[in-house]
């Protein structure tokens, strides 16, 4: 599927800052999350998963950002 964010996205930089994370991980894990909810899951489902294969304390797998990513994608 065709990227959403891309590293010049106001949300990128917004998401940086809420995670922590280098970029180049915020525009990856963002543009996952909205083609894991374009694909058909929906946002607990896919916190749920990114938990799974992060672990519980990566920032990209915490339901709240999940949520915002896709609000930001124009999603929900």
């Amino acid at each position: 599927m065709r990227p959403v964010f891309d590293s010049n996205h106001k949300a990128v930089r917004e998401g940086i800052s809420k995670t922590k994370m280098a970029p180049d991980q915020v525009v990856m894990a963002m543009n996952s999350i909205t083609d894991s909810y374009d694909a058909g899951l929906c946002p607990a489902d896919i916190a749920k998963s990114r938990k799974g294969f992060l672990g519980s304390r990566n920032p990209s797998a915490q339901p709240a950002f999940v949520s915002w990513v896709l609000r930001q994608a124009g999603r929900c």
